[in-house]
């Protein structure tokens, strides 16, 4: 069996994100019209409830809990689902965010028409301080760029050694520095929202 397009790192951490949010995100991914993905789930912090996990396990979802990181944003349950991944491309997605139904159909034909480009970034609606505002991700630059909205080869990821930055900015940061080393192909169109 070939490998999934797709790898969506999905990280909870430290209980930030209440149940209900965590359901509806990982809805919008199931609903996905392009399934050529999967789905690694990682949580780190306060053991989640039953009633919460027994829903996930009804729609075939399983989180993999780490050892309680407390205050590192996630980044070793990233680091950790980027070693794990099988997929072409890994999307890290957030308990809070949400993709259009179309998102990995739109993403999968920029992939092709572009030759299987080395980085991809979508447009996305974020709420910052009460305020709904676009970060375009065109150009990948810290503050313009969520982790969600860049869809990145694994073997990028693990050629520089994973998910190494350590702050509140990490993200893009880390993605500005791979844009500038790889290049990147922009996708017009909000394909997803981060809360």
């Amino acid at each position: 069996m070939n490998p999934p397009r797709f790898s969506i790192i999905l990280v909870d951490y430290q209980g930030a994100t209440p149940d209900p949010i965590l359901l509806r995100g990982l809805d919008c991914i199931l609903a996905q019209t392009c399934k050529d993905f999967e789905l690694l789930c990682y949580h780190n912090g306060p053991l989640l409830d039953e009633s919460i996990l027994q829903p996930l396990k009804e729609r075939g979802v399983e989180f993999r809990c780490m050892d309680k990181n407390y205050n590192d944003w996630g980044f070793e349950s990233r680091s950790r689902g980027i070693r794990e991944a099988s997929g072409e491309y890994i999307i890290h997605f957030n308990s809070d965010n949400e993709l259009v139904p179309q998102a990995l159909e739109i993403v999968s034909k920029a992939i092709d028409t572009c030759k299987h480009p080395p980085i991809l970034v979508f447009q996305i609606l974020t709420t910052t301080r009460g305020t709904r505002h676009l970060l375009t991700g065109n150009p990948p630059v810290v503050h313009n760029v969520d982790a969600l909205q860049a869809v990145i080869k694994r073997e990028i990821w693990l050629e520089n050694g994973g998910w190494v930055e350590r702050t509140q900015t990490s993200d893009g940061e880390q993605i500005e520095r791979f844009a500038r080393k790889y290049g990147f192909v922009a996708i017009n169109g909000v394909l997803g929202e981060h809360h």
